[in-house]
């Protein structure tokens, strides 16, 4: 969790607001609270067994504050690997509103049978200028 407090200390300050998408990794909250910012909660749908992000709710949620969303891909604790067409989607959305992405693709490896992780920085240049991802190799082992 080293990369995710210096990130959100180094791009944002006390009293921003964070994207974070529950059911997730529970550090998450910490994180966010523990650096003095505020996390706003923006909750994954299941809809016929399957998680996805709610985009068009994120949109309308999204203020002046929000500085960042931290994205967990593949995202714990749901084993869903977002698809490039999501990705594509919220990047969109954070390069309009000029907000950082941290993609938490340490789990990349990890991933359900006959999927294939694509990191989101490799889906285009624009999305690799706005997004830090954080990787652990030894997360697999």
């Amino acid at each position: 969790m080293p990369a995710l407090h210096f990130s959100v200390r180094a791009f944002t300050s006390p009293g921003d607001k964070i994207i974070i998408q529950p059911p997730v990794y529970h550090p998450f909250f910490s994180v966010i609270e523990g650096n003095q910012r505020k996390f706003v909660l923006k909750s994954l749908k299941l809809i016929k067994g399957r998680y996805s992000m709610d985009l068009d709710n994120l949109k309308d949620q999204i203020d002046d504050r929000v500085k960042l969303i931290l994205l967990c891909h593949p995202h714990n604790p749901t084993g869903r690997n977002w698809t490039p067409e999501e990705l594509t989607e919220l990047a969109n959305i954070c390069i309009e509103r000029n907000i950082l992405i941290v993609s938490d693709e340490i789990h990349s490896d990890l991933v359900l049978p006959g999927q294939k992780h694509v990191p989101l920085a490799a889906i285009s240049p624009a999305f690799s200028d706005i997004t830090i991802t954080c990787i652990a190799p030894s997360k697999n082992f």
